[in-house]
């Protein structure tokens, strides 16, 4: 009963965001259902800048609302750059969100549990944050 009202208090006291977030999205169980929550978490403040609750993981709206939310409160021409894993919703959504953001969000993908490229043994610690 109460999460509308946190949910509200979150969003208006979230503050200005880092240029670097990892997001991710894990499993969740809501009123006995399973249920996806897509989050962003900040690089260096560490607080979590963004989360969606959702039926389904691999469609591109519920990872859109996440980033949306996650760069909200970002200020005016900050280049952003967003961390996940390589579920497929991410780099559509941004693609879609680039088409009326300026400057464009930058994606950087860590896949696995190992290091096999260039840019996962980069932005791998980001995705440590959670």
């Amino acid at each position: 009963m109460v999460a509308p009202y946190c949910h509200r208090f979150n969003k208006s006291y979230k503050g200005e965001v880092d240029h670097i977030q990892a997001g991710d999205e894990a499993y969740i169980k809501v009123a006995g259902k399973h249920n996806f929550v897509f989050f962003f978490i900040s690089s260096k403040s560490r607080k979590i800048t963004a989360y969606h609750i959702d039926k389904s993981r691999g469609d591109t709206l519920p990872s859109v609302i996440a980033m949306q939310e996650a760069i909200r409160t970002a200020s005016p021409g900050e280049e952003i750059t967003l961390v996940t894993d390589g579920n497929p919703s991410y780099p559509a959504g941004i693609h879609f969100i680039n088409q009326n953001y300026e400057p464009n969000l930058t994606h950087k993908k860590v896949v696995g549990l190992q290091n096999l490229d260039k840019e996962s043994e980069e932005f791998r610690p980001f995705k440590e944050l959670y």
